[in-house]
Formats: structure tokens, sequence, C-alpha cells
């Protein structure tokens, strides 16, 4: 075979494998498009996907897998534009708590709106054997976390929420603040750990709140964000995010309805 032979070869099977991907990940949506409740195995998952599970195990692994790039089609709409206006240089937002505040309501809506997945991600991701969990098998260390941050649990919510604190007032120095290296490029700010660890905390807060009288993304945001500001932010009156909310949350509402 020839060398040309062989890279057409190898172009044909990579197109193959990302076609089956998509099209396991299609499977998945639709198999917990509009769920609040319920999950499905990595069998009828593949089955979804018209793929054996063999063909599932051989590009995912495990289900943990599956569901977490699942997940992050559906929060791309939002994390996207942040990482990609980063690498260009146009990520300029004229106020950082109102980004703040527009980044993490938006993602606990979205999780919100497609509960049943999210829970699902959630309770895969820890019920994978601690030999199989990269965040247990790297440890803590800064460099050996955040060289991985984009595979673990909420890795990409991180990778977008580091932006969006690589930004005035959020920007200072200290023992928290470092470079972070993500796919595209080094980001300074909060390090990767730390906001990695923002993400799980909203994360399983928004796994664990079953609703009532509260408006659950505007409770985890109020949360998630008060203690940013409190940490990072001490020049900004806590007891301004409130009103910011109201206002923000009235916005991506109303943008969410006339886009869909």
């Amino acid at each position: 075979m020839t060398e040309e032979e062989l890279n057409r070869h190898q172009r044909a099977a990579e197109t193959k494998r990302r076609r089956t991907k998509e099209a396991i990940i299609n499977g998945a949506l639709e198999l917990y498009e509009g769920l609040d409740k319920g999950d499905f195995t990595r069998d009828e998952i593949a089955e979804a996907a018209g793929v054996g599970s063999a063909t599932l195990h051989k590009n995912f692994g495990g289900k943990y897998e599956v569901l977490k790039l699942t997940h992050e089609r559906l929060l791309e709409p939002i994390i996207e534009p942040v990482i990609e206006g980063f690498k260009a240089d146009t990520y300029h937002p004229k106020d950082g708590v109102d980004e703040l505040l527009r980044f993490l309501y938006r993602v606990t809506k979205t999780c919100r709106d497609n509960r049943a997945l999210t829970n699902a991600m959630i309770r895969a991701y820890y019920e994978t054997p601690p030999d199989q969990r990269r965040d247990l098998i790297i440890g803590v260390g800064y460099k050996q976390l955040e060289d991985r941050l984009d595979t673990l649990l909420g890795g990409y919510i991180a990778h977008g929420l580091c932006i969006v604190l690589d930004r005035a007032p959020f920007m200072a120095t200290g023992p928290l603040y470092g470079e972070t290296f993500f796919e595209g490029g080094w980001i300074s700010g909060i390090r990767g750990e730390t906001t990695w660890e923002i993400t799980r905390i909203l994360l399983e807060r928004l796994y664990h709140l079953t609703g009532g009288e509260e408006d659950v993304p505007v409770k985890v945001t109020r949360e998630i964000a008060n203690a940013i500001v409190d940490r990072y932010a001490r020049d900004v009156p806590v007891v301004e995010l409130g009103d910011r909310l109201d206002r923000i949350k009235v916005q991506v509402d109303a943008q969410d309805r006339t886009d869909g």
C-alpha cells in the first residue's frame, strides 16, 4: 500500500469514527430529550443510535463518557462563543459581574431544563470505578489536574468559567491565581482547579435540589455568584447581585423564547 493509499484509508476511518460518535450522541440526545426523570442503559443508548454495545464502548468507553459529551453538546451555544472569543481576542464583556451572572444562569437553566440527562451524567461519573476516575488517578495537583480539566465532570463548564473570570473585577494575584492550559492556549486568572471545584458544586446543587417555591437555576446561580464575588471581587457589593440577576434572567428567558 502506498503512502497516499494509507492516508486515504486513515482519513476514511477517521470520518467513519466521527460519524459513529455523532450518531451515538444524537441517539442519547433523543432518548433524554424533555425528560425530568429517568435513565437509560448503555445498551439502550447504543440501540437508539443504531449501533452495537461493543461499538459504543470502542468509541467512548463507559457510559459517563457518552453522557458527558452529550451534555456538552447542549452547552455548546453557551460555552463555545466564550472559548472562541477568547482564542480570537474578541471576548471583552462590558461588565464582568453581569457576564458571570449571565453565564451561570444560562448554564444552570440548560442543565435544569435537561434534568434527566444532567443527573444521569452525574450518577454515571460517581459510579465509575475509582481506577477509571481521572480526578482520583491524577490527584489534585494544579498541573496534573489542569492538563486534563476538559475531561473531568463539569470540566467543559469550568473551561468557560475560567475565561469569564479572566476579566475585571475578578483578575488578581495570589495562591489561587495562575495560568491554566486548555486546548487553544493559556488562560491567566483563577486556577482551573478552583473553577472545576466551583463547577462541581454547581452540578451537585442542581442534582440535589428538587424545586419548591424558588426557581432552582436562580437559586444555584445566586449561591455560586455570591460565593465568587465575596471571595474574588470584594469591591462589588453582594447585595447588588439579586437585582442584577433578576434583570439578566428576564433578558435570557426572553431570548430563549425568541430562539425557541
